[in-house]
């Protein structure tokens, strides 16, 4: 009789990879571009084996429509030399919001190699 493979561990990989599936799901107006951003509105987050992985909203810029970064937590995966939150940034977003999710599920992926990457990298 055979077993079944053990899970693996989590790690930092899946947590993103978990986030960039999650993204689906996320509420539409999670990725509208705003400066006012209200509370409640800028946080998600989720169990994923334990662990609390967060994304918050941020606006970083006075263009309009405002720049907007996600700052990601990952609680316990992140690697314990690393104080900061991992960070995407939607530069020059659109008013449409499939859009920016699109941009920041592309940013969530990118973040598997060294890209810096724009809304028009992925809508041109």
């Amino acid at each position: 009789m055979s077993q079944a493979p053990a899970l693996p561990t989590p790690d930092r990989r899946s947590a993103l990879r978990y986030l960039l599936t999650a993204a689906n799901y996320m509420d539409i107006n999670f990725f509208k571009p705003s400066r006012v951003v209200v509370e409640g509105e800028d946080h998600l987050s989720y169990n994923f084996f334990g662990n609390i992985l967060e994304v918050r909203k941020r606006t970083v810029s006075d263009a309009e429509p405002a720049n907007v970064a996600y700052e990601i937590r990952l609680g316990d995966l992140m690697p314990s030399t690393l104080s900061r939150p991992l960070l995407v940034y939607v530069m020059l977003p659109k008013a449409d919001k499939v859009a920016n999710r699109a941009a920041f599920k592309y940013c969530l992926d990118a973040a598997f190699g060294s890209h810096v990457v724009t809304i028009e990298d992925i809508t041109s």
